[in-house]
């Protein structure tokens, strides 16, 4: 009962899974036909010219994978369950890899973040964007409304509370954000990297569970044949 309830999730993950990579086999092909469609001003941000490439290999490897384990599982074939218990035990072993480097990495990540973001607002040619990010974030300067030193106690008008009520270009301290860009910046940082992290936790518990379910099909076929 057990190893058919295996069989039976085994073969429809990857049936989802195989139709996922047909999925992204047809974006691909789509993007070829509908190419001239996209507005310039996304091709111009974007680089496009070769997702449709990427999609369709990306479609055809998870394609080939999923049907490795579908089939595999359903025949109780020896080579695709071998081959996918290959293929998803080095899945299982890249993200770990990735795991423990974001943990060892995170705080020099987070630094070398900060210290863009304040490259970013002193470098005068960057000011546009850095007002833009004040606007997004609702942050002031690098730490705070004093990052910006000057005689008159103003900020630039990115920085106030209301903008819409300001009818000058600057505004008092005293009406702007009180947190800095920089430290806004690196909690949104952190704060993906470690979602990107449970999802990376979340997908290698899968993938050692689609090994260890694959192995445990094909040792017992085994076991099962010679007895």
């Amino acid at each position: 009962m057990c190893r058919m309830l295996v069989k039976i999730i085994l073969c429809a993950v990857n049936l989802i899974f195989a139709i996922i990579g047909l999925g992204l086999i047809g974006v691909g092909i789509a993007f070829f036909y509908y190419m001239d469609q996209i507005p310039k001003e996304i091709s111009v941000i974007i680089n496009l010219d070769y997702v449709p490439y990427e999609a369709i290999a990306v479609g055809i490897f998870v394609f080939l994978i999923a049907s490795s384990g579908f089939f595999g599982a359903i025949a109780e074939q020896t080579c695709p369950l071998i081959t996918y218990s290959v293929f998803m035990g080095f899945f299982a072993a890249t993200k770990m890899a990735i795991i423990i480097l974001l943990v060892i990495k995170l705080p020099d990540f987070t630094n070398e973040v900060k210290a863009e973001v304040n490259n970013t607002f002193v470098e005068p040619a960057h000011n546009m964007t850095f007002h833009v990010i004040e606007i997004l974030l609702q942050c002031c300067g690098t730490t705070g409304p004093d990052s910006y030193e000057n005689d008159y106690n103003l900020v630039p008008v990115s920085c106030c509370k209301d903008p819409q009520e300001q009818t000058e270009l600057f505004c008092s301290k005293e009406d702007a954000f009180e947190k800095g860009c920089t430290t806004m910046i690196a909690e949104y940082f952190n704060t993906y990297v470690t979602y990107f992290g449970y999802g990376l936790i979340g997908m290698m518990v899968w993938e050692l569970l689609s090994t260890s379910s694959s192995i445990y099909i094909l040792t017992t076929a085994r076991s099962k044949f010679f007895s």
